[in-house]
């Protein structure tokens, strides 16, 4: 496992964490839907929209990566 958290933003971010936690790393979500393919994949699922929108917002995404930032080891 590499010792690194990767923060995967997206619609739906579960290919980017599926393919992260494959390549032996940890993931946290940042997505639109929050399914619980997605939350079971990543270390931490944070929602970033309004699904029924299919649109991120813009400060809930700045909101959410920010607070991803802040936890240890995470990468963008």
């Amino acid at each position: 496992m590499i010792d690194t958290t990767l923060a995967v933003a997206g619609l739906s971010a579960r290919s980017g964490v599926e393919l992260a936690q494959r390549s032996g790393m940890r993931a946290i979500a940042l997505d639109l839907f929050g399914d619980q393919d997605t939350q079971h994949a990543a270390q931490r699922c944070m929602p970033i929209g309004e699904p029924s929108a299919l649109r991120i917002d813009g400060a809930r995404f700045l909101a959410a990566l920010s607070s991803a930032l802040k936890q240890p080891d995470v990468g963008c």
